[in-house]
């Protein structure tokens, strides 16, 4: 039986590792970034053939280093709006994170510089992916303490972080006196098997505005 690729970049989560398959977004940009990288490491072979200067060969071995670490984290990128967040949409994705953050974590080994660990872009990555797979549904006993004009701080101390976040247009408006801006932020914590409830905070300049709940069907 012939196995239907997915679409929209999103893995293929029901099937074993090594059948899994992904639709990459923007694949001919990825293809053409890493055959310039692997024109880069030709270049650097050619240098050691022809005994260049070290400092030269290994400036351009850490351009290689940077090059890879830009696709690493586009790859990454893609899977989180695709994979990961169709599975934290659908409550299961427990899964899904363990195995993002096995994968980081693979790729993103602390660097030293002068004796000060120095952390990359992936193992910075890879603390907020810790943070979302420990985030979670709001118990109702939480939920009924949650109200109107509490400061997000108020909130996120109650709530805990939530699983998805999102920001929406800054609007200026015009008094008397001056120019106000109101800039907006919805904050959702998703529903599991064991909370069947999602929860959604609007807020309005870092109040909460609205909250709304809504049962997983």
């Amino acid at each position: 039986m012939t196995q239907e690729k997915p679409q929209d970049g999103c893995c293929d989560a029901a099937a074993p590792l090594s059948d899994k398959t992904v639709v990459q977004p923007g694949k001919s940009a990825l293809i053409k970034r890493l055959a310039r990288i692997e024109g880069q490491v030709r270049g650097i072979s050619g240098m050691v053939e022809a005994d260049r200067y070290c400092v030269d060969i290994l400036t351009q071995v850490a351009a290689v280093k940077s090059a890879l670490d830009a696709v690493s984290m586009q790859l990454l990128e893609n899977h989180m709006k695709g994979c990961v967040a169709r599975a934290l949409h659908q409550g299961d994705a427990t899964g899904m994170v363990t195995e993002l953050i096995d994968v980081v974590k693979k790729c993103a080994e602390p660097r030293r510089r002068k004796g000060v660990r120095m952390k990359t872009p992936l193992a910075v990555l890879l603390s907020l992916v810790s943070a979302l797979a420990t985030a979670g549904p709001i118990p109702f006993e939480v939920y009924i303490k949650l109200h109107k004009g509490m400061s997000e701080a108020e909130l996120v101390s109650q709530t805990g972080a939530p699983d998805y976040s999102s920001n929406g247009p800054t609007v200026k408006t015009k008094d008397a006196n001056a120019v106000v801006e109101t800039s907006t932020r919805t904050l959702s914590w998703l529903a599991n098997d064991e909370v069947p409830y999602t929860t959604t905070v609007t807020l309005s300049n870092g109040v909460v505005m609205d909250i709304s709940r809504d049962k997983k069907l």
